[in-house]
């Protein structure tokens, strides 16, 4: 350990012990909490941190009192550009010659990315929490050499564990990362930034970087095989077309010297600190990012990765579309026998169920499938085989259940979102869950309507579709589909800027194309394999060649995904693979009227 120690830490450690007293939990972090926690490299470290600022941690509940105690007690001076910021979660605080000497963190650690540590700040004693304070670094994006020096010494001196103390916690790092797809890729990247810096770096031994090189072989073998959340994975499916991380710059201010001659209420109320102060943490540029998906069809899974997209950490976009058919297409009756087993009823096989633990998987897998399991005796199974009155009375009970399920979720998992969602039924859907779908509080059905959307756009929806040989409940003849479009049309008041959220795609393009049928229903194939034919609806073509509106968003026909223009207008079908489980979609990227990207999101899950 190095008998000289950074200039402020005694400072630091004597704010600290005074906020015990008064209760309240201080802790280091920044470059004087790397030194401290560094011991056997502290003579190194110390020419880069000898003159560090003070950055300390607090809970969320306890900033009133930090800031009482830093300004009575230690006659620090608030920054008051930061005080003004809604939600803002750091305080600075400068001496009486306007010299910064502490920042405070409250509650979470933002920067390049969030996290809690309010319920671990006291895992540790003077500072934050090893695992917490290797991150702080780690999820610099663009990480400096003194940044990168601080994480080398911090994984010399500490070996990762499942514990606190003198070990760095790697389950809470994992944690975290499992949650999150950006903060992951920005780990992974930081690996091969510090391995290179260690191994140029002329301050570490041959063991020290062989050392350095394990811990961070470890790390990586916890990101590969750590379970990933389902927002991980749907937010993964972007990639990095989108920015993973916040945008972190320092907002403009008046001079030091000006706060502290003028005061800092008066420069206050000029209104310098006005619109540009909220610009400490620069979040995406003011833009309409719509998420589209179609045809789900009853996939619980599906749902839950549709409704994730509105909680990633970067990238996510403001409006979720669910451009039709939502209810399943199947149900698979499970007969209870007397022997406490069940035989699920498949169309070409039986499969048998030995405990209720098998019963359960079986059912979640079909659910996932957007398939519906029904649980009855062998009176009730023949009821459902024979009588086609008794068949639709069960089907609409299970679509209504798993609706109104559905329903449930998006209200819990959209409570506190700004994201506008709309669900539309397609030609597949039954007329009667419009209404269920309009018992949500977050879910909007856009039917028939025109939707003021953000950035001065708008949208129609239509879930109908041109007739198809099954006759579905939503199926019209295409002129009927034409005049639901007008009726929409003659009510936008700028139809470049109009999104059409049309189920049925527009005839003969790369968008409709589906296996040709014969009279029987079958699918028709030759040598060259099955045979296609566009089934999309003439109405809906002659529409967007008519209005040119900005995109056309599309499902109905699954196995055609395609991006095609029709004139200036975007059209697109994601296509869809439900019954893998697999959400694919299309993003959409508006800026001031304007699409500047579109793209197919595809689920390889």
């Amino acid at each position: 350990m190095s008998d000289k120690r950074p200039a402020r830490l005694a400072l630091a450690e004597e704010i600290i012990r005074s906020a015990l007293e008064c209760d309240i939990h201080l802790r280091l972090y920044g470059g004087l909490a790397f030194w401290t926690r560094s011991e056997s490299l502290q003579a190194v470290l110390l020419p880069y941190h000898f003159n560090s600022d003070i950055d300390l941690f607090a809970s969320s509940a306890s900033r009133s009192a930090v800031e009482h105690l830093l300004i009575e007690r230690f006659g620090l001076v608030r920054d008051p550009f930061l005080a003004e910021i809604p939600g803002e979660v750091h305080g600075r605080f400068y001496d009486s010659k306007s010299v910064p000497v502490c920042d405070v963190s409250y509650g979470r650690f933002v920067y390049c990315h969030e996290f809690v540590i309010d319920s671990r700040l006291c895992a540790d004693d003077l500072t934050i929490p090893l695992a917490e304070l290797l991150l702080s670094k780690l999820q610099i994006v663009e990480a400096t050499d003194k940044d990168l020096l601080d994480i080398c010494a911090l994984l010399c001196t500490h070996n990762f564990g499942v514990s606190d103390g003198e070990t760095i916690n790697l389950p809470i790092i994992l944690r975290l990362s499992s949650k999150s797809w950006g903060l992951e890729h920005t780990l992974r990247l930081a690996v091969s930034r510090v391995l290179q810096f260690a191994a140029n770096c002329s301050l570490f031994s041959d063991t020290q970087v062989r050392a350095i090189a394990k811990r961070l072989s470890e790390l990586l073998h916890g990101l590969e095989h750590s379970c990933k959340s389902i927002a991980w994975r749907v937010r993964g499916l972007l990639g990095t077309t989108f920015s993973w991380h916040n945008d972190v710059r320092e907002p403009p201010r008046p001079e030091l010297g000006e706060l502290m001659q003028n005061g800092f209420r008066e420069v206050l109320s000029s209104g310098s600190s006005s619109d540009n102060s909220s610009a400490f943490i620069i979040g995406r540029p003011s833009r309409t990012a719509i998420f589209f998906v179609s045809d789900i069809h009853g996939s619980n899974i599906c749902f839950r990765k549709f409704l994730a997209m509105s909680k990633l950490e970067r990238g996510s976009p403001n409006v979720l579309i669910v451009g039709g058919d939502i209810t399943g297409k199947f149900i698979i009756p499970i007969i209870e026998r007397a022997n406490e087993s069940w035989e699920a009823k498949r169309a070409d096989r039986s499969v048998n169920l030995r405990t209720r633990t098998e019963l359960a998987e079986y059912r979640k897998g079909l659910a996932d499938r957007g398939g519906y399991s029904w649980v009855c005796d062998p009176e009730q199974f023949q009821s459902f085989h024979q009588d086609r009155e008794y068949r639709s009375g069960i089907d609409e009970e299970l679509r209504t259940a798993r609706l109104r399920n559905w329903v449930k979720l998006a209200d819990e998992f959209l409570q506190g979102t700004s994201c506008s969602v709309f669900m539309n039924a397609g030609n597949d859907d039954p007329l009667y869950i419009d209404s269920v779908l309009r018992e949500s509080k977050h879910l909007i059905v856009p039917e028939g309507l025109v939707i003021e959307l953000e950035g001065g756009l708008t949208m129609i929806s239509t879930g109908v579709a041109n007739m198809t040989p099954w006759k579905c409940p939503r199926d019209v003849e295409d002129q009927e589909v034409a005049e639901i479009i007008e009726k929409m049309v003659r009510q936008v008041p700028e139809l470049s800027r109009c999104i059409f959220n049309i189920h049925c795609p527009p005839y003969n393009t790369l968008l409709d194309q589906a296996p040709k049928l014969d009279r029987e229903l079958r699918i028709i194939s030759s040598g060259l394999g099955v045979q296609l034919e566009s089934v999309g609806s003439r109405s809906v073509r002659e529409a967007i060649e008519r209005y040119q509106p900005m995109a056309g968003l599309h499902g109905h026909i699954h196995e055609s995904p395609a991006i095609q223009y029709l004139g200036r207008t975007a059209c697109v079908n994601p296509g869809s693979e439900y019954q893998l489980g697999r959400l694919n979609g299309a993003m959409l990227e508006i800026e001031m009227g304007k699409l500047m990207s579109i793209k197919q999101v595809q689920d390889d899950s």
